[in-house]
């Protein structure tokens, strides 16, 4: 921006926060405090507001300089408030819920994943360690080196993570790799063996397990969104029919 755009949404920046501070006294003055300050949002908006008009107010004054990046920076802080209402939307809601289920749940499928990945980078770095680097005359005219594929080695024991990371998430490049095998160490048959036997064990077992760890935490989490909306629900109609003066009589069959 020019200067003048600049001084224009700082300008603007300071009048946002001045509005926003004067909502959070508002609320402050119809809600008990203990009340707003139990919702996490809640917390995290005062934080913010107070946050961005403190600095709102320090940049009014001629006597300290605050660098219009930081002011952009700071900015990004009311971004996050849209964030955290999307809390109340049910769907991210559930999403969120999920995944919070899913972490820990999952722990054991990702243990599997990883274990399986690191005895084939072991045995990876011991087959093709060092062999494997633009110059070699072995994988000169190769599809593996055409393709670019050469970043993805086996020479260190972090790097080797990388090509069976692509095999995971692409289910190849099959026939590359087994072509590099087979330059690289000129025994026909090894790198079928190797790259296949890690495609049936990685990603046709671990990935799976993994994946049916993600659909299950997501439908149980659904399921007991359905049954919390549907008991609220009922409550809901309850508490209506009580005030109007009817005898409510609740029969429930458990499973």
């Amino acid at each position: 921006l020019s200067p003048t755009g600049e001084e224009a949404f700082a300008v603007c920046e300071c009048l946002f926060s001045i509005v926003y501070m004067g909502l959070l006294v508002a609320q402050l003055a119809v809600i008990p405090f203990d009340e707003f300050w139990l919702e996490p949002t809640n917390r995290f908006d005062a934080f913010v507001t107070t946050i961005l008009f403190v600095v709102a107010f320090f940049w009014c004054l001629p006597f300290i300089d605050i660098s219009r990046a930081t002011l952009h920076r700071l900015t990004i802080l009311r971004l996050l408030r849209l964030v955290a209402r999307l809390r109340e939307v049910q769907r991210f809601k559930l999403v969120t819920a999920s995944i919070t289920r899913i972490i820990p749940a999952s722990a054991g499928a990702v243990g599997l994943l990883y274990c399986s990945a690191s005895l084939w980078n072991a045995a990876g770095v011991q087959l093709y360690g060092g062999k494997v680097y633009e110059d070699n005359p072995r994988l000169a005219e190769t599809t593996y080196v055409d393709a670019h594929y050469d970043v993805l080695n086996f020479n260190d024991f972090a790097n080797g993570y990388v090509p069976l990371f692509a095999m995971i998430a692409t289910g190849g490049p099959f026939t590359e790799f087994i072509e590099m095998s087979y330059a690289v160490t000129g025994i026909s048959g090894l790198g079928c063996i190797y790259f296949v036997s890690f495609y049936v064990v990685g990603c046709l077992v671990a990935v799976n397990v993994f994946s049916a760890f993600v659909i299950d935490a997501f439908l149980s989490q659904y399921e007991e969104g359905r049954a919390l909306r549907g008991d609220a629900e009922a409550s809901t109609l309850d508490q209506s029919r009580a005030g109007d003066g009817y005898r409510i009589v609740c029969i429930r069959h458990s499973a």
